[in-house]
């Protein structure tokens, strides 16, 4: 099937001078063709045609007063063959850190009768990254580590033919930058100093940060920023709470996990 037949028939005329001689497909499958004048047969066997058995009856008449002719059969047998899965393109995604990727795959079977399918992973995928076999839906949760990177997966479809063929697609996700400021707590009593640690975590190469804390204005006081060597920062109060800025030594950035230094405080 799918695949193209060309047969040359041959016939001969006894007669002196010889007859010109027409050929006359009779019979056979759809799609097949037979040359009059030169006797090329010719037939591309679609999906559906095969497996099949097919008998072809051609003829071939000379041209005499009297016109004679001479027929034959034969038979054309079709070999079914495994046809890979297509897999539905998957445009490019993005997602945030933290949040769930879900998108279904889709494949289709070109086989006639359709082929069983499962769904798989190419290596190299992202870590974490799930594909249910059966309905070929796709989650994936990014760690952290996967902030700021573009990651390329590619998904597979694979048929339960006698010789199991593979159809894949592949697609980038892009996740996006992610920074936090984290605040250590802690307990004092009224009117005695406390502080807490600051703690960045950066996906990308960061020179400056500036955070917007806020809290009771009337409960705490005196605030400042301590141990934040070899960082400098500045804060400032607001009716809110305060703005905190910390920026990294020049030719110096800030990545991964750092800790800034500490906010010490009184409390009212």
């Amino acid at each position: 099937e799918l695949t193209a037949l060309h047969l040359q028939l041959m016939a001969t005329d006894s007669d002196t001078p010889s007859s010109q001689l027409e050929f006359t497909l009779i019979a056979g499958p759809a799609g097949a063709f037979l040359n009059p004048n030169t006797g090329l047969f010719t037939w591309t066997p679609s999906e559906i045609q095969g497996p099949s058995t097919n008998t072809v009856t051609v003829s071939v008449t000379d041209n005499a007063s009297i016109p004679l002719t001479d027929t034959k059969s034969f038979r054309l047998i079709v070999m079914e063959v495994n046809s890979a899965p297509e897999v539905k393109p998957i445009a490019a995604q993005r997602v945030d850190f933290g949040r769930t990727l879900k998108l279904a795959v889709q494949a289709t079977d070109l086989d006639s009768p359709a082929n069983g399918l499962h769904f798989g992973l190419a290596p190299g995928a992202p870590a974490g990254v799930m594909l249910d076999s059966t309905t070929g839906l796709l989650r994936w949760r990014p760690m952290l580590e996967d902030a700021s990177q573009t990651n390329e997966i590619t998904v597979m479809a694979t048929d339960d033919g006698e010789l199991p063929l593979s159809g894949t697609a592949t697609f980038t996700v892009a996740v996006s930058d992610y920074a936090e400021i984290r605040v250590e707590s802690t307990v004092v009593r009224a009117g005695e100093t406390g502080s807490v640690a600051l703690q960045m975590i950066s996906s990308d190469n960061l020179t400056n940060v500036t955070v917007s804390l806020e809290f009771p204005i009337n409960r705490l006081v005196d605030l400042n920023l301590i141990d934040l060597a070899p960082l400098m920062g500045s804060i400032q109060g607001t009716s809110t709470g305060a703005v905190i800025s910390i920026a990294a030594p020049s030719g110096q950035l800030l990545r991964g996990t750092n800790q800034l230094g500490r906010l010490s405080f009184t409390a009212a």
